[in-house]
């Protein structure tokens, strides 16, 4: 019973853990996406 309790609350704080690293990097991404969109439509006009 307590190394069940334990393999699942070890189980909740991982997976904690990976969803947070993963919604950082998604809203990095998604950042850093949203600036380079920003850059090329600043830039089409000067190009073209």
């Amino acid at each position: 019973m307590l190394v069940s309790v334990e393999g699942v609350i070890s189980l909740v704080v991982i997976l904690g853990s990976i969803a947070c690293y993963i919604a950082t990097l998604l809203r990095f991404l998604i950042i850093r996406l949203a600036g380079i969109a920003v850059f090329f439509l600043a830039n089409i006009p000067s190009t073209t």
